[in-house]
């Protein structure tokens, strides 16, 4: 019974913490990427930087068996899910569902944005456009030991004097097969991913164990390999143009 309410306060915690995210998977027509740029770019703009409209943002798939395709993100507070706007949906029909080869309903998902469990340094950087995404399925009745090393990491983080990428932890809540959580590591490049895993790691490392007992990095993180059924790694590229401006 313990357990279970322990399960049950994590959900809640999560939910009451959480910001909505909508992604769906969009393959472009051969030869028309700049187009689908042009004009998703204009709807975006155009109407997904309004107070009450969702945002979007959108990525350039770089690896993995959707390589070359586009993962587009909706986000926003619940209710603003409950609103269809008529002239955002008339202007895609009109002017970019032309360039689509597959607008992959199957492939869509709900998310909740897990905040206790993401960090951002105190000053973020706009030019970070590479996202290095793990997607973890936890076990059933294993997410106990999953979340207590994602928190515990955001804690030695805002006690540590080195900053490092900022990581945005989201958890699905429909569309997915299992219990899948995606955490988003932030980087301007693939040379500036590299350089978290030297210095920032080790500090991040060191810390954590000072927080939290001898060799506790490793031993969570043993529990967290436990935990998992399976894993996943992705990189995407942020498209700005294609994405709000807030």
């Amino acid at each position: 019974m313990k357990n279970l309410l322990s399960i049950l306060f994590l959900i809640l915690t999560i939910t009451l913490n959480s910001q909505s995210v909508m992604t769906r998977t969009i393959e472009v027509k051969d030869g028309q990427m700049d187009n689908f740029i042009k004009w998703g770019g204009k709807k975006t703009k155009m109407f997904n930087n309004e107070d009450g409209r969702s945002s979007f943002y959108t990525f350039n798939i770089l690896t993995g068996p959707n390589a070359g395709k586009i993962w587009r993100a909706q986000v926003g507070d619940p209710a603003s899910f409950d609103n269809d706007y008529q002239d955002e949906l008339d202007y895609w029909a009109k002017n970019v569902s032309q360039y689509i080869e597959n607008d992959q309903s199957s492939r869509t998902a709900m998310w909740n944005r897990v905040g206790w469990a993401s960090w951002s340094p105190e000053n973020p950087s706009n030019e970070d456009l590479l996202r290095r995404v793990i997607f973890y399925k936890v076990k059933e009745g294993k997410g106990q030991d999953f979340w207590r090393f994602r928190e515990r990491q955001v804690m030695a983080r805002n006690a540590m004097e080195i900053q490092m990428s900022r990581t945005t932890v989201l958890a699905c809540s429909s569309g997915c097969d299992g219990n899948w959580v995606a955490v988003f590591f932030d980087h301007s490049g693939f040379e500036d991913q590299q350089s978290d895993y030297g210095e920032p790691l080790q500090a991040l490392i060191e810390k954590y164990n000072e927080m939290f007992g001898p060799d506790s990095y490793d031993q969570d993180g043993s529990r967290v390999e436990a935990a998992v059924e399976e894993r996943r790694i992705r990189h995407m590229r942020l498209i700005p143009e294609l994405s709000s401006d807030n």
